[in-house]
């Protein structure tokens, strides 16, 4: 989740115990628009893998003061639910196992400030029952290309060297989870290997072992798509830009770049006409140590992007985040900025057992303030953090559309920033926690 990662990877998108004699936490602060505490309802969590619901994953219900409401498994269904009331906690026990190396690290994830009537879920994708199809393009001939790229819905940019002769470039692909029908962007380098010419083809046939003939299609210039940034802060020195272009059929381009930035900046980019897609972008703003700010925005791509950062970045991070063992808590200080909606933050803990270090990873979101809580778990269990545990912790501020009731139910479906875009267009401002070298 540092610097210039993919925009998949932008929240990338989850973590011991004091024998249970201490103090219960402090219960977090209410969401904005908390109802009644003394009001009860059903708070529901699924848990699936691709279309498979998750059945025997442990699910524990917690009131703010971490007294026990249901302790229970995911149904065949994958789901669990239990009558609370407002602002206490969900945790979820290793919903998806890792496999490999990395098997018996237990993951858990929490939500914090939970309300009666949310509909919790953690999602993970299954590519191993995506179909796979061999489909062969044939493209047409640009005399000045060293290269040609085929993108599509379900695989991007893949290479077909240009042929010595200047004859017909054509090769065979494998493409996996493609539906029937794609859109497809093909574009071509010059003899520099920069992006020269190109062409959109929205709503191709797929078939297995089938021809996409586009040779008769025509290329264009691919115009520069200029990035202006205008009442940057004199603390960043630098930024980085990570954007996509989306379809209703999937993402079809995926573009980057960076500038040094002194107030203002203007970044351009060469980035490919791709019909009526979506521009998602994701600018990442370097300077504060401790501190990376980020701003994804989303809407219609129109002809260039213009940001002006005066009065939106969230506050800068005084320093590393502090496990405070025991009260179950995470902590951090910021200065300045506007105040977030609400945390994300991924403790990733190990405790020294003489014989063996006992690892795990325990992520929880909740309202926003300076620290977060963890909840106390039953039965002394080895999870609840103890005196002499360590770790890192990754802490995400974040204000978005909605605030946390927008986002909270997939909070923790995915890594992306996609969990935030929850409208046709919008913006959504984070605060990173950050090593000090950035």
């Amino acid at each position: 989740m540092r610097l210039l990662v993919g925009l998949a990877c932008a929240f990338l998108f989850g973590c011991g115990d004091d024998s249970g004699v201490h103090h219960l936490p402090d219960a977090p602060p209410p969401p904005d628009g908390a109802p009644d505490a003394a009001l009860e309802g059903p708070v529901t969590l699924t848990v699936m893998k691709g279309t498979t619901p998750r059945a025997s994953v442990r699910v524990l219900f917690q009131n703010a003061d971490s007294t026990v409401v249901s302790d229970t498994m995911t149904g065949a269904n994958g789901k669990a639910t239990a009558t609370m009331k407002a602002g206490g906690y969900v945790t979820v026990f290793d919903p998806f196992p890792n496999p490999g190396a990395l098997a018996g690290l237990e993951e858990m994830r929490t939500w914090a400030g939970v309300k009666p009537g949310d509909e919790l879920e953690v999602y993970q994708p299954d590519g191993s029952t995506a179909s796979v199809i061999d489909v062969t393009f044939k493209l047409p001939i640009d005399a000045t290309a060293s290269e040609y790229h085929v993108s599509t819905n379900c695989a991007r940019e893949y290479p077909i060297i240009a042929p010595a002769t200047g004859g017909q470039p054509t090769a065979t692909f494998q493409l996996q989870g493609c539906g029937a029908t794609s859109n497809v962007l093909v574009e071509t380098l010059d003899q520099a290997q920069a992006l020269d010419k190109s062409f959109f083809k929205p709503s191709v046939t797929l078939t297995n072992g089938g021809m996409v003939d586009l040779s008769a299609d025509t290329y264009a210039a691919i115009p520069d798509y200029v990035f202006n940034y205008t009442n940057v802060p004199a603390s960043i020195n630098q930024l980085g830009i990570q954007g996509t272009r989306n379809t209703a059929l999937g993402e079809i381009k995926h573009y980057s770049g960076n500038n040094i930035v002194s107030g203002s900046s203007t970044l351009p980019i060469k980035i490919p006409l791709t019909g009526n897609a979506t521009a998602i972008n994701v600018t990442r703003f370097y300077g504060p140590m401790y501190t990376e700010h980020d701003v994804l925005e989303w809407g219609p791509a129109g002809t260039a992007y213009t940001l002006d950062a005066a009065s939106l970045f969230l506050g800068d991070f005084g320093g590393v985040a502090v496990l405070d063992a025991a009260n179950h808590k995470i902590t951090w200080t910021t200065s300045g900025g506007v105040q977030a909606d609400f945390v994300k933050v991924t403790a990733r803990l190990q405790r020294d057992l003489m014989t063996s270090t006992a690892s795990w990873q325990w992520s929880i979101s909740g309202p926003a303030g300076s620290e977060i809580a963890f909840p106390v778990l039953p039965d002394a269990s080895p999870y609840n953090p103890m005196a002499g545990d360590f770790g890192d912790y990754d802490v995400t501020l974040a204000k978005v559309p909605g605030g946390y009731d927008a986002v909270r139910n997939k909070i923790w479906s995915t890594d992306g920033y996609g969990t935030f875009m929850t409208a046709a267009s919008g913006k959504a401002v984070f605060a990173l926690l950050a090593p000090p070298q950035l």
